[in-house]
């Protein structure tokens, strides 16, 4: 069993997430750990590839050759722009 909740019963709401504090502390964790691992030879793609979060530090890390063949690629198979919108490059 924890602490009890010593909070009043007026200054609270069961089970309320303050979802903007909880992305930027998630964003800080993500930087820093990300931070670390480039400086130790690491990258911020992995198995399980890159997604909007890891978007910003994949940009720093890929050469812009790399970015206008995905660029040309993504022309080329989806024309529409309907996979994946904005995650690898910008749409």
């Amino acid at each position: 069993m924890g602490m009890a909740d010593t909070t009043p019963n007026e200054d609270r709401v069961e089970g309320a997430v303050d979802k903007a504090k909880g992305l930027e502390q998630f964003m800080e964790v993500l930087s820093t750990c990300t931070a670390a691992t480039v400086e130790h030879g690491g990258t911020t793609t992995h198995h399980h590839a890159v997604g909007r979060f890891h978007r910003p530090f994949y940009d720093k890390q890929r050469p812009e050759l790399f970015a206008q063949a995905l660029r040309g690629a993504k022309r080329a198979l989806d024309p529409k722009g309907m996979m994946n919108p904005g995650v690898l490059i910008d749409p």
